[in-house]
């Protein structure tokens, strides 16, 4: 099951970058992905351990994630 949330966190983070965004929310996957906020942040430290994305935090303080291979 965790790998089937993954892989939509993945899928909704590449269609993102093939239309041109270069890094989404933490709010904005979670909408596409139809995942809760908590369980994405969980996924996307665990991608991050991986090193399948990157993430940094704005001005705002709100964090922005990007696949690692762009």
């Amino acid at each position: 099951m965790n790998d089937e949330r993954i892989s939509k966190i993945k899928n909704v983070l590449s269609v993102a970058h093939k239309q041109g965004e270069r890094f989404l929310w933490i709010r904005e996957i979670a909408r596409r992905a139809n995942i809760s906020k908590s369980g994405v942040s969980r996924y996307i430290k665990e991608l991050e351990e991986q090193g399948a994305v990157k993430t940094k935090t704005n001005l705002y303080g709100v964090k922005e994630v990007r696949l690692a291979d762009i």
